[in-house]
C-alpha cells in the first residue's frame, strides 16, 4: 500500500558524529521548517551516509576498540514518531536503523517491532526527495520466519 512519505534530514549533524541518533528535537526541526508528519506516513532519515554505500570503508565505520559507527534513529525519537504521528513505518540510508554503536538494537526492539512498524535500511539517493509530499511504496517478498528480506523501495515525487 503506497504511503505518504516523510524525509527528515540529519546530514549536516551525522556528517561531524558517525555516532549521531536522530532525536525528538531533529523531528520538531523538520515540521517547524517543512510541516507535521502525516498520521500514516513512512519517515525516512536522510544521514548522509547513502552516497558511501559502494566505498565500504566510510560506510561502516569500526573504532579501534571495534564498535561500529554510523548514525541511526533514538530510541525516544522513534517512540515520539509512533505515539504523536502515529508513523508506519521508518526508513535510514545506514546499514541499519540503531545507531552502529547501539549493540542492544534499542529502536528493533523497544521501539518498531513491539509497534508493529516497519523499517527499511540502506536506501539510497534520499537527498534527492522533498521533505514531503512524496508517497512511498514498498515492495517486500512474501517472507515467513525471518527478520528481514530484501524490498524493492520506490518514491514517487
Amino acid at each position: 500500500m503506497p504511503r505518504p512519505l516523510a524525509v527528515v534530514d540529519i546530514e549536516a549533524i551525522s556528517a561531524e558524529n558517525p555516532d549521531y541518533a536522530l532525536t525528538v528535537a531533529d523531528i520538531e526541526r523538520s515540521e517547524k521548517a517543512h510541516g507535521a508528519i502525516a498520521e500514516g506516513s513512512a519517515v525516512l532519515v536522510n544521514t548522509g551516509w547513502g552516497k558511501r554505500y559502494r566505498e565500504a570503508d566510510r560506510y561502516i565505520t569500526v573504532d579501534k576498540g571495534g564498535r561500529l559507527r554510523f548514525p541511526g534513529v533514538g530510541r525516544e525519537a522513534a517512540l515520539w514518531l509512533i505515539e504523536k504521528r502515529r508513523i508506519v513505518g521508518i526508513g535510514i540510508d545506514t546499514v541499519g536503523i540503531d545507531p552502529g554503536n547501539d549493540s542492544d538494537f534499542t529502536v528493533h526492539r523497544h521501539a518498531t517491532l513491539p509497534n508493529g512498524v516497519w523499517h527499511l535500511e540502506g536506501l539510497v539517493n534520499l537527498e534527492t526527495l522533498p521533505a514531503r509530499g512524496a508517497t512511498i511504496f514498498v515492495g517486500v517478498l512474501p517472507f515467513v520466519g525471518g527478520s528481514g528480506a530484501p524490498a524493492r523501495v520506490m518514491a514517487l515525487a
